[in-house]
């Protein structure tokens, strides 16, 4: 091969006749395999002319062997460019396979430096190490650096194939842009970039603002969510740790279901700016249906991801919930409002003084009361409006509160109310004392009485004072009740008895001369007015009883006939004087009855 100084073995092609016989073939739809082997034979040596230098000709169907190429490399095919051994070239390397044909180099121990489509359908590049693609002009590309960068070196234009993608671009590591190239992937076609972490790649400028999603812990070949041109990372976003603020309120009403309106979700975990609002809160309860302040609520359904968007704005995939529900402290419950309180009794009672009620609560009723809940009337205090004995009395309530099992749970519009009740009289019984009495001729003394029944209440005190049948002779007289007075708040039962009269004591059997003998006038009588003043009285009464000292000239008050009259008048009054003049006898009609 290639004269004297090159003998060994090389590719058929160096025969002009089988490199006819191969672009005729290829160009007419056949597949040509030939053995890419060179042997020993340095294909460039200039004793070859050049046969074997890609950029001066080529076959068609070109199927690469072992290559390790420290400088440039330019491949410029009319048919299909493939491989069979990893390629290692140290510059770049520039493929042709014009616009109907594919490249597909996807070998994972190849080792590009950097890669340039002149022309070029469906093209699969891999490389074992980083890669940079230059300005390339492809139907679709897929390129992927397996441990290290993907830098983008110049603008990817794209006419778009079958598939939906038709640039995808994968680095292990990071993406680099640093020169602000731009990807064209074609009308209704995306471009898709794969690296890890987005903090460590560079956009540039123009893909920046270009592209459509970007989507988290997601390889090359695993399922995308987004559509349209994305940034895809192999990181594992954080999982998102779901909470609940705002606050939820509202007045008892028995059950736990709390108010949702005034509560929020939200969220943390986030990355990169990346912003996600959660939802999925239809329903919220409360921890108890009781009244409380900072009670816990929970949400009732499954909370989710509503949207996830990145500091432009974007859609971001690929973020998971640590939790579908959510609680917090951030209820109220206030107390339901028991506008009255009804069926508040008071017991009748009899008089005593004060305005104290005794009150039934028993068979109260609440206004407002709701469901099943128990109250009762834990304290109440009852008066009527004042002490004195009447029926159907107005009884004031106060101090009304609850209690019972959900007393906490309400609160009372009032704490008053009004019912009625009777202050009926209260019975007192006053008796006259026995044995009361008096001498004839002595003044009464007080009559005196003792209390029975239910006696006086408080500090009542009676008025007025006992009295007797009138009379002033010897003898038994009926007590009466006289002006003694209860008031109008008792019912008064008296029982009577008698007040006795006494005979006077025995004269002396020798009385003592009397040495002031009272002078008598003419007719033997005493003087009418003579010594009267010894009286404390206004009026002198005369009862002559003998018909002797009845002489003419005694006055009309000194006449026998006169008796009764003097006595109706010492009867009458107890103050009278009464003077008895003495005869041997009684006149005429005069009897003892005169003394009684």
């Amino acid at each position: 091969a290639c004269g004297s100084d090159q003998v060994g073995c090389g590719p058929a092609e160096g025969s002009e006749l089988v490199y006819d016989a191969t672009v005729v073939a290829t160009a007419n739809g056949f597949v040509v395999v030939a053995a890419a082997g060179n042997g020993n034979v340095n294909l460039d040596s200039a004793a070859c002319g050049g046969i074997f230098n890609l950029n001066v000709r080529d076959s068609g169907a070109i199927v690469l062997g072992a290559t390790n190429i420290t400088g440039n490399y330019t491949l410029q095919s009319g048919a299909s460019i493939t491989q069979s051994a990893p390629i290692i070239v140290g510059g770049v390397t520039t493929l042709n396979s014009g616009t109907t044909s594919d490249i597909t180099l996807a070998n994972i121990a190849n080792n590009f430096n950097s890669v340039s489509i002149t022309n070029g359908r469906d093209v699969n590049i891999r490389d074992s190490n980083a890669l940079t693609i230059n300005t390339s002009n492809v139907r679709t590309i897929d390129a992927r650096a397996l441990n290290g960068n993907m830098t983008l070196g110049g603008n990817i234009t794209a006419s778009g194939g079958t598939p939906t993608t038709s640039i995808s671009f994968s680095a292990s590591q990071n993406f680099t842009n640093a020169g602000n190239f731009n990807l064209t992937p074609g009308a209704a076609k995306r471009w898709l970039v794969f690296s890890s972490n987005e903090t460590a790649d560079t956009r540039g400028a123009l893909l920046t603002i270009a592209y459509d999603f970007k989507q988290y812990n997601t390889l090359v070949d695993g399922t995308l969510l987004g559509a349209g041109d994305g940034f895809i990372y192999s990181l594992a976003a954080p999982n998102i740790i779901a909470g609940l603020g705002g606050s939820s309120s509202k007045i008892y009403n028995g059950d736990t279901s709390a108010p949702i309106g005034s509560l929020t979700l939200t969220s943390s975990g986030a990355i990169n700016s990346d912003t996600v609002v959660l939802g999925g809160l239809s329903s919220a309860s409360f921890d108890t249906k009781n009244v409380g302040t900072t009670k816990l609520v929970t949400s009732n359904n499954g909370i989710n991801i509503a949207s996830a968007t990145d500091a432009n704005g974007k859609q971001v995939f690929g973020y998971q919930l640590a939790n579908t529900s959510v609680s917090a402290n951030v209820g109220e419950i206030t107390p339901a409002s028991i506008s009255a309180v009804t069926g508040i009794t008071a017991n009748n009672k009899v008089y005593d003084t004060t305005t104290n009620a005794t009150l039934n609560t028993g068979a109260a009723g609440f206004t407002g009361l709701l469901g099943t809940d128990v109250l009762n009337v834990a304290t109440a205090t009852g008066n009527f409006v004042d002490k004195n004995v009447a029926n159907a009395k107005t009884v004031n309530v106060s101090g009304i509160s609850l209690g019972g099992a959900d007393a906490g749970n309400y609160t009372l519009a009032a704490t008053t109310a009004t019912t009625t009740a009777d202050i009926t009289s209260r019975n007192l019984t006053i008796s006259a004392n026995s044995g009361q009495s008096k001498l004839f001729g002595n003044p009464d003394p007080v009559l005196t009485f003792s209390l029975g029944g239910l006696g006086l209440a408080g500090t009542d005190t009676l008025t007025g004072a006992l009295a007797r049948a009138p009379g002033e002779v010897v003898g038994p007289y009926a007590i009466n009740l006289g002006s003694l007075d209860a008031g109008t708040n008792y019912n008064v039962s008296f029982v009577s008895n008698l007040f006795n009269i006494n005979p006077p004591a025995n004269p002396p059997a020798n009385p003592p001369a009397n040495t002031n003998a009272t002078p008598r006038n003419s007719a033997g009588l005493v003087g009418e007015l003579q010594n009267s003043s010894v009286y404390n009285s206004n009026v002198v009464n005369f009862m002559n009883l003998s018909p002797t000292a009845a002489g003419a000239g005694s006055g009309g008050n000194e006449n026998s006939v006169n008796c009764a009259q003097a006595s109706n008048n010492i009867a009458n009054n107890k103050n009278a004087l009464l003077v008895l003049n003495f005869g041997l006898n009684l006149p005429a009609g005069v009897t003892n009855q005169c003394f009684f």
